[in-house]
């Protein structure tokens, strides 16, 4: 029951973030939280919206905080993301 509970919470957010990505080609802007910019990093790196990719990382470099990036780096490795200015973030 776990995994499956695991399964459909992972398809969930899958879902939300490829809304996010349709909802900024269409319309320039979308919502951001600590937890969605890393996601929706990893979809603009992969279909190419160097727009989008720009505004995930302005994001991060503007809310990181000392609470915040213990998750965010944990996001970063599990998503396997590298993002172009990390290092901008400290």
């Amino acid at each position: 029951k776990k995994k499956k509970k695991k399964k459909k919470k992972k398809k969930k957010k899958k879902k939300k973030v490829f809304r996010s990505l349709l909802t900024f080609l269409y319309s320039g802007s979308v919502e951001l939280s600590i937890e969605t910019a890393c996601e929706l990093f990893k979809a603009a790196d992969k279909y190419e919206v160097d727009d989008l990719k720009k505004s995930c990382e302005e994001f991060l470099k503007q809310n990181t905080t000392i609470e915040s990036v213990t998750s965010l780096l944990l996001a970063a490795e599990n998503l396997k993301v590298l993002f172009s200015s990390f290092h901008l973030l400290f």
